[in-house]
This record gives C-alpha cells, sequence and structure tokens, in this order.
C-alpha cells in the first residue's frame, strides 16, 4: 500500500462529500459543529450576563445624578455664605446680595424684633419719612419713587447700609450691615 495516498472529503455545494485532490492542503470551510460551539460560545456570554446593559445605563444615571447633586450643593453654599456673613440681629434682606433687580425695587430689611435703624443707599442717608417701618417686626424698607431721595435706583451696582439699634436706646446693640445689589 505504499504510494496510496488518504484522501479527505470536502463539501460539495450540493452538500454531497466531494473527495479532495491530492497535494492540495485541507479546505479550512466550516465544519460541521464548529458553528454551533461558536453560537452556543456567544450564547453563553450572552446569558451569562444578560444585566450588563442595565447595570451599565444604572451606573452611567448614578454617576450624572452624584453631578448634578454636587453642583447644586456648591452653588448652594456660595449663596448661603452670604447669609453666614450677616451678623445674627439682621434676619433678611431684599434684594438679595448679588441679585439683579429692576430700577424701581424695594429695598428692605428685617431685623431682630426690638431693634430699628436707619438705611443708607449709596452714602445717601434716607430720611426716616420716606422709610416704611413695622417696629413690632423690625421692618424697615424704602421704595424709590417721585418726591423722595431716589425717584428710581439708576442702572448698575448699588451699595446699601443698614445701622441699627435697640428701639428704646439708639446707645445699645448697636451695627451695621451692608450688602450690595444690581439694577439694570
Amino acid at each position: 500500500m505504499q504510494g496510496a495516498r488518504y484522501r479527505r472529503s470536502v463539501p460539495s455545494r450540493e452538500g454531497t462529500v466531494a473527495p479532495q485532490p491530492p497535494g492540495q492542503p485541507p479546505s479550512r470551510g466550516p465544519r460541521p459543529g464548529r458553528q454551533n460551539a461558536k453560537q452556543r460560545i456567544r450564547q453563553r456570554r450572552k446569558l451569562a450576563h444578560p444585566w450588563r446593559w442595565a447595570i451599565t445605563l444604572i451606573t452611567a444615571l448614578l454617576c450624572v445624578n452624584l453631578l448634578v447633586y454636587v453642583g447644586v450643593s456648591a452653588r448652594t453654599n456660595e449663596d448661603n455664605s452670604t447669609e453666614q456673613s450677616k451678623p445674627s440681629e439682621v434676619q433678611s434682606v431684599l434684594p438679595a446680595p448679588g441679585d439683579l433687580e429692576r430700577v424701581q425695587v424695594t429695598v428692605s430689611v428685617d431685623l431682630r424684633d426690638d431693634l430699628t435703624g436707619s438705611l443708607v443707599i449709596d452714602g445717601t442717608n434716607i430720611p426716616d419719612d420716606q422709610v416704611d417701618r413695622v417696629p413690632a417686626l423690625g421692618q424697615l424698607s424704602f421704595r424709590p419713587g417721585p418726591g423722595k431721595e431716589f425717584e428710581r435706583l439708576e442702572p448698575g451696582s448699588h451699595t446699601v447700609t443698614v445701622n441699627y439699634h435697640l428701639q428704646q436706646s439708639a446707645n445699645r446693640d448697636r451695627g451695621t450691615y451692608s450688602w450690595s445689589f444690581t439694577t439694570g
């Protein structure tokens, strides 16, 4: 049996197995069962991690929410920093420090209930008869208008100072607080 060669069979187009001519390398065509094995491996990979996309999406959403939360917290802390720098005698001011307001804005300050005071806007003392007061609540306010110290606040930056003291005694619990805002 010398010289006899083994012949390999290759699938033909019709689906029958045709012998392979001698001297040619074996065909690398699809082998029965090999494609099925690859498909089974792919299928196992899919089944091994069916929640992969859901987990990735949820993680991405959590990261975005964390970034938004950090951004909002940072902005809130910036706003609170001006609030914390106010003395305890000053409960609130309007317009808020750094706000952009219209030229006819009402400037008001809410002091501790037992305090009163005077307003100074851009270095100009506002006469007491032009300041609206609620003594029981310690509130002062001024609205520009005709016949008043300011008919309107010109566009630009403005500084307000409140000089406060006890309602019964002008010499006790004295203090000042200033803030700025912009009109446009």
